[in-house]
């Protein structure tokens, strides 16, 4: 089913097709790769995917809540390992979610959107 968000002050409204995805789960979810790993054939990961938005939020029940108010290019650095205690995005981790954007974004032709819950203790 399509979906319509649109981005940007009413002024200055755009709106954009996605596919829209829900991405729920717990720390496994959530991913602890390091962002500095992602060389080599990896490197096309690292960049922001112009279309592909996220919006994220993590912990909250056994840690801080961290979590932004938009949805925003996909990039690494959706993560919120338990261990540190960072409160904002970008952090130095990420999940699957940046080849899940990528994936189904090259797949379906179309611009994705994903709204990604993480929970769990560790």
């Amino acid at each position: 089913m399509p979906f319509l968000i649109v981005f940007g002050p009413l002024s200055m409204a755009q709106g954009m097709h996605f596919e829209v995805f829900l991405l729920a789960g717990q720390s496994d979810l959530d991913g602890r790769a390091l962002v500095k790993d992602l060389t080599g054939d990896l490197a096309h990961y690292a960049v922001p995917q112009a279309n592909v938005r996220i919006n994220f939020s993590a912990g909250g029940l056994h840690r801080p809540l961290l979590i932004n108010d938009r949805f925003e290019p996909l990039r690494p650095g959706f993560s919120a390992t338990p261990l540190v205690k960072i409160n904002t995005i970008p952090t130095q981790t990420f999940g699957q979610e940046v080849s899940f954007g990528d994936s189904m974004a090259r797949f379906s032709g179309k611009a994705i959107a994903a709204r990604r819950i993480c929970g769990g203790w560790q």
